[in-house]
């Protein structure tokens, strides 16, 4: 369990260096073995990103044990759980969303994405290896943690939670119907897939159906096992189970042994 966190110990506001508009924040809403932690002073548990919100989607924000070293030192005195966080945790940035809003606002796309291979909770989502990300909104959880075996069932534990906040006033978060497919952003060149809340709810495609087997050609007498009926059937094997498609024809779900149907009489199986 951690250590308690006494307010005096906490640090001043933190912060990427620059001295512009907050654009964003990451606040600390939950300590392992610090109760109450929603009472201490804000400005000392809570992560900044600053800058020119004309210009908000220039850059990522890092966050880990390299980019706020004296933030975990404070918040995560226990060495053990202090090393879960990596060097570089996670990052957040912004791609600008098509379309101008009334109110002067200037509406952007946030993504989260993991780069650790402890990974990164948002919500209820689970990004488990480096590379995967989720859009990410105004008010979602990102916490960190273990995976804690329990009846022979592992779960991720978080042992930190920030909640997301947007600070700024010239910037909203794109409302859903305005969300694309995200691509890579160039500023940040990391490879790996796209992965949101909604993709789970979404059922696969179905997979296009089979071609049509055909036998090949086969000498006359010769025995042969086939999927069609060019053979005077002997025995056959049909095919069953949960993945088979009902609307399969009984030819196509049969494999037929037996000779030729013009092989000569006496000709061997």
């Amino acid at each position: 369990p951690q250590a308690v966190v006494a307010a005096a110990a906490l640090p001043e506001a933190l912060h990427v260096a620059g001295t512009d508009t907050v654009l964003w924040s990451l606040e600390l809403t939950f300590l392992e073995g610090t109760p109450g932690v929603a009472s201490l002073p804000r400005a000392g548990r809570t992560l900044l990103h600053t800058g020119e919100p004309a210009s908000a989607a220039s850059g990522a924000f890092k966050v880990g044990r390299a980019m706020q070293e004296e933030f975990f030192q404070t918040m995560l005195p226990v060495d053990s759980v202090r090393g879960l966080v990596s060097r570089e945790h996670f990052q957040i940035w912004a791609e600008p969303a098509p379309g101008a809003r009334p109110d002067g606002r200037l509406a952007h796309r946030f993504f989260l994405q993991n780069a650790s291979a402890n990974g990164t909770l948002v919500n209820s989502t689970l990004l488990d290896s480096p590379n995967l990300r989720v859009q990410l909104h105004h008010g979602d959880v990102v916490g960190l943690g273990r995976v804690v075996t329990t009846q022979g069932c592992m779960h991720f534990v978080p042992f930190i939670q920030f909640c997301f906040s947007l600070d700024s006033p010239l910037l909203c978060d794109a409302p859903e119907e305005d969300v694309a497919q995200c691509l890579e952003p160039p500023s940040l060149n990391v490879p790996g897939a796209v992965y949101s809340a909604a993709d789970e709810d979404m059922p696969p495609p179905p997979p296009p159906p089979p071609p049509p087997v055909r036998s090949a050609p086969q000498p006359a007498g010769m025995h042969c096992t086939s999927l069609s009926g060019d053979v005077e059937p002997r025995f056959l094997l049909e095919i069953s189970g949960s993945g088979l498609r009902e609307s399969a024809p009984m030819e196509a779900r049969c494999m037929v042994h037996g000779p030729l149907r013009d092989a000569p009489a006496g000709a061997p199986l």
